[in-house]
């Protein structure tokens, strides 16, 4: 039999020592990057602290979206394959840092004509604002986490809206 862990150095070590070691030497993020694709095709972007739910997400998309989406019930997913999020799972224990790229589904479907195709017709009034608003006004404040609008954009390109 042997029980050693195989790395020769002739130490054994319990199940906690190698889950300790294997957390040390994962890489540690700041921030996780999530885009939400909304209906109509528009992007919802912001960061939030790894550990903050998924829930978190999903109550930001819900005060981005008009009254009549809002009303629905919205819920995120990722693909391939088809994986509804639970909310209550951090960001980091989804599998969603350091970036992700989430859909939003309503259950009900939402039909096509509900959805809307404009931003006016998807977006409520603050989330608009913030998309008419010149890209240095959107991403003036640096927000402490878990408010995520506003997120300053990373892109050599520019473009530092939080909607995109």
């Amino acid at each position: 039999g042997g029980g050693g862990d195989g790395g020769g150095g002739g130490q054994l070590k319990t199940r906690a020592m190698r889950e300790l070691e294997a957390l040390q030497s994962m890489p540690t993020y700041g921030h996780a990057l999530v885009r939400v694709r909304l209906p109509g095709g528009l992007v919802l972007q912001a960061a939030f602290h790894p550990q903050e739910a998924v829930g978190a997400v999903l109550a930001e998309v819900r005060g981005c979206l008009s009254p009549t989406l809002q009303s629905a019930q919205p819920y995120l997913f990722v693909t391939p394959p088809r994986r509804v999020l639970d909310v209550s799972l951090s960001l980091a224990a989804a599998g969603l840092v350091p970036a992700a790229t989430l859909l939003l589904g309503f259950d009900p479907p939402v039909s096509a004509g509900a959805a809307g195709s404009t931003p006016s017709e998807v977006l409520s009034a603050r989330a608009l604002a913030l998309l008419a608003a010149p890209p240095d006004a959107a991403a003036a404040p640096q927000p402490s986490f878990p408010s995520a609008l506003n997120l300053p954009s990373r892109s050599a390109a520019g473009g530092g809206g939080a909607l995109a």
